[in-house]
């Protein structure tokens, strides 16, 4: 570890509180210019850190860069440090684990990133990741037969539901099959991507992308303003990002070592049930109400004719009904 990382782990221990150049100079056996420079430095990486004579360094509550160094104490057993990577940003976290599968990383691998260039939701859709977002993607490597793939979605819409009500104290609904939602409007969005063994019958691995819209700084693209909001309307009052990736690492990584146990809490959390909706899908593309949620994750819907079909696929929009 260097000691860059050695100071900022010491500073998020103690956040909030003054831990002097001496003090910090004496733990790790370095000069007191070496701190300094250390501090400068994450300062640079957008660190929140006051400085001030005779008072020493003082991580600010408010400061939320994504750190492997504040995430780690917070992940459960078996995932550690080792698990994970926490990169400034990339073209998409899904793609950066793609290549990480490819080179036999064992499940629980993870990136997360600040921002995403080129973030990709289900159908190639553009997926807007300005940084302040939390945007990861973790590895598994499941024993599941391809017809059941579609539990790894469900379980990680559950996770992440979990994971925001425990830190953030905010209840996310989920509309069918990927989409988190929150006071009618998209704050986040799950991409499940898979390479499968098609003799075996079986899945290689699984990748499971999230992107969470946590606040934003700027203003939203025209085409996305009127459905993406955020957890916050302005920026959190604290910062939880770390806090709140280690939660959704721990939901997902267990959750996902079972994941059609996550049915019932899909069910629960699921809002489309009961509503009008517009189908647009290969099977059939018409209005129709959504019923429920079938056994195997499907969407149980009935078209105007009184034809019943469970999708397995395809786009649904709800109707507003006057």
């Amino acid at each position: 570890m260097s000691l860059k990382e050695q100071v900022l782990d010491v500073l998020i221990s103690h956040r909030g509180e003054d831990i002097s150049g001496q003090d910090l100079a004496g733990r790790f056996h370095v000069s007191r210019a070496a701190v300094w420079k250390a501090i400068r430095i994450l300062k640079e990486e957008g660190h929140l850190i006051e400085a001030g004579q005779n008072r020493g360094y003082r991580l600010l509550q408010s400061s939320d860069v994504l750190s492997e160094a504040a995430i780690a104490p917070l992940l459960n057993a078996p995932l550690d440090k080792t698990f994970i990577t926490v990169i400034k940003e990339c073209s998409s976290t899904n793609d950066f684990i793609k290549q990480c599968a490819a080179a036999n990383a064992p499940s629980g691998t993870c990136i997360i990133a600040d921002k995403q260039i080129s973030g990709r939701g289900r159908q190639g859709r553009i997926f807007y990741s300005p940084s302040g977002g939390l945007y990861l993607s973790m590895l598994f490597r499941p024993s599941l037969l391809i017809r059941e793939s579609a539990f790894i979605t469900i379980a990680a819409a559950v996770a992440v539901c979990r994971a925001v009500k425990k830190v953030c104290n905010i209840s996310l609904e989920i509309k069918w099959v990927n989409d988190l939602f929150l006071n009618g409007k998209k704050v986040g969005g799950i991409l499940t991507e898979a390479a499968a063994d098609l003799e075996g019958g079986m899945l290689e691995y699984a990748i499971v992308g999230i992107g969470l819209n946590i606040s934003f700084d700027e203003t939203l693209p025209e085409e996305i303003n009127a459905i993406a909001g955020a957890l916050y309307e302005k920026k959190p009052p604290k910062a939880l990002r770390c806090e709140l990736a280690a939660a959704i690492l721990n939901e997902l990584y267990e959750l996902e070592q079972s994941p059609a146990s996550s049915l019932e809490q899909y069910r629960t959390l699921s809002f489309l049930p009961g509503r009008m909706i517009k189908v647009v899908s290969g099977v059939r593309t018409g209005m129709a109400k959504a019923l429920a949620i079938t056994d195997e994750g499907c969407l149980l819907v009935e078209y105007e004719d009184h034809t019943q079909i469970a999708l397995n696929s395809g786009e649904v929009h709800i109707v507003n009904v006057e």
